[in-house]
C-alpha cells in the first residue's frame, strides 16, 4: 500500500488500538484533572504531606526514611546512614518555603537538615542554591547540612554540595513503600494518582509506548497519514487558503523577508501609507505593520504587530493604538523585536478539543469574514486618521 492509497477502511481498522492507547493516556487522574501535573508548587506541597510521618497518608515514616537513604547515600557518613536506617523520625519536621526553600527537612535529634529544591520545567535562578545554603547554614549552624536538587531528569546541580535526585526515583520509592504499608483505600487512590502522574509526565509510559510501537509496526502508512493530518496542520492549510486573497499582499511579503512567521500577511496599500514611509524608509520592501496567525494546539489567534527596529515608527504606532478607544482592551506587549498591538481569537481550546472538523472550518471562515467586515475598517481608520 502506498501512502497516497490510505482508505477509510484502513483507518477504521486502527480504531481498537487507538481506543486502547487513548484509554491509557486519558485515565481519570486527580492531578491532571486539576491542571497541576507539571506545577512545582502543588508537587512541593504534596511531597511535604508525604514526607511528614504524622500525616494521614498511612505511610508513617517509611517514605521519608527511604527518600533520605537514597538522597544522602553519597554524602552522609556511615554513622548517619545507620541512624537513618533505624530511626522512626519522631523529631523530624518538613517545612515549606522557609527562607524561600521549597522543602526543608530538619531533624535536630539526628542533627541534620536537608534543603530540597524542586525544579520541573524552570531553570535555576542565578546563585539561588548558594544563597539557600548560606541562609540555612546560618540558621542551623550545629546541624549537618545537605542539599538535593529534585528534577524530572536528575538534572546536575550548579552547586557542588547538592545531589541530583529524579522524579523516577521518587516514584519508585513511593510505589514500593505504599505497597508495603498496607495503607487505607482512600489514601491509596490519591497516592496511585500521584505515581501515575509522575510516570506519565516525567517518565516513559511502558504500556502506552508498547501500544504506539505496535501500531507503527502494523500500519505505518495509516500512522503517517494521521501524523501528517493533525488538526494544527489542517488548520494551517485552511488558513493558507484564506490568505490567498486579492486583499492580502503575500508576494511582496515573501520577497520582503519578513522573518519566521509562516502565516503572515499585510494588507494591500499599507506599504504606501505616508506615515509609514516617513518613519520607516524600508516600507516599500518591509511592512511596518504585519498580521500573522499563531496556530497552537490549544488556540488559534490572529495578531497585529509593528517593528521595533525604527524608534520613531514604534512610538507612532504605540501612540496610535493607546489613544484609540477601540484598542483599549488590547494590552500592548513586546516580543522578539515586534510590538504586539492587537489580537483576535479565531479558535479556543474548547473549539479545538470538542468541535468536529466541519464546524471548525466554518468557524474559521466566519471569523475571517468578521475580520474583514468589522476589524479591518476600524484598524485602517485608526492608522490613516490617527488623531
Amino acid at each position: 500500500m502506498e501512502p497516497g492509497d490510505i482508505s477509510v477502511e484502513s483507518i477504521q481498522h486502527c480504531r481498537a488500538d487507538l481506543a486502547r492507547l487513548y484509554g491509557q493516556l486519558r485515565q481519570l487522574n486527580f492531578f491532571r484533572a486539576t491542571g497541576v501535573a507539571r506545577s512545582e508548587l502543588p508537587h512541593s506541597n504534596f511531597l511535604k504531606f508525604l514526607l511528614t510521618p504524622s500525616e494521614s497518608h498511612g505511610l508513617g515514616a517509611s517514605f521519608l526514611k527511604q527518600f533520605l537513604l537514597r538522597a544522602l547515600r553519597e554524602r552522609a557518613s556511615p554513622q548517619l546512614m545507620s541512624e537513618l536506617s533505624s530511626s522512626s523520625f519522631p523529631y523530624a519536621r518538613v517545612r515549606r518555603e522557609e527562607d524561600y526553600v521549597d522543602l526543608l527537612i530538619v531533624d535536630e535529634y539526628l542533627r541534620f537538615v536537608v534543603i530540597v529544591e524542586n525544579k520541573i520545567d524552570a531553570p535555576e535562578h542565578g546563585d539561588q542554591l548558594e544563597k539557600y545554603w548560606i541562609s540555612i547554614h546560618q540558621k542551623f549552624p550545629r546541624l549537618k547540612l545537605f542539599g538535593v536538587l529534585l528534577s524530572p531528569n536528575s538534572r546536575k546541580p550548579s552547586h557542588s554540595r547538592y545531589s541530583a535526585f529524579s522524579y523516577a526515583e521518587l516514584a519508585e520509592i513511593l510505589q514500593r513503600e505504599a505497597a508495603a504499608a498496607g495503607i487505607k483505600p482512600e489514601a491509596g487512590v490519591i497516592i496511585r494518582h500521584y505515581i501515575e502522574t509522575l510516570r506519565s509526565e516525567f517518565m516513559d509510559n511502558p504500556l502506552g509506548a508498547d501500544l504506539a510501537w505496535d501500531m507503527w509496526q502494523k500500519r505505518p502508512q495509516v500512522m503517517d497519514f494521521i501524523n501528517n493530518n493533525r488538526p494544527t496542520t489542517q488548520i494551517t492549510t485552511i488558513l493558507n487558503g484564506l490568505l490567498n486573497s486579492e486583499r492580502c499582499d503575500l508576494e511582496k511579503l515573501r520577497r520582503g523577508r519578513e522573518g519566521p512567521k509562516k502565516l503572515a500577511f499585510v494588507l494591500k496599500g499599507w506599504r504606501k501609507i505616508r506615515q509609514f514611509q516617513d518613519l520607516h524608509p524600508e516600507a516599500r520592501y518591509q511592512s511596518a505593520l504585519l498580521f500573522w496567525f499563531d496556530v497552537g494546539e490549544k488556540k488559534v489567534r490572529l495578531r497585529l504587530g509593528g517593528r521595533e527596529e525604527q524608534p520613531g515608527l514604534t512610538q507612532y504606532l504605540e501612540k496610535v493604538f493607546r489613544s484609540n478607544p477601540i484598542f483599549a482592551s488590547h494590552r500592548i506587549t513586546h516580543e522578539h523585536g515586534w510590538m504586539l498591538l492587537w489580537s483576535k481569537q479565531f479558535l479556543s481550546e474548547e473549539d479545538l478539543s470538542k468541535k468536529k472538523r466541519e464546524d471548525v472550518v466554518l468557524q474559521l471562515r466566519i471569523r475571517w469574514s468578521e475580520f474583514w467586515q468589522k476589524d479591518v475598517p476600524k484598524i485602517e481608520r485608526a492608522i490613516r486618521e490617527p488623531f
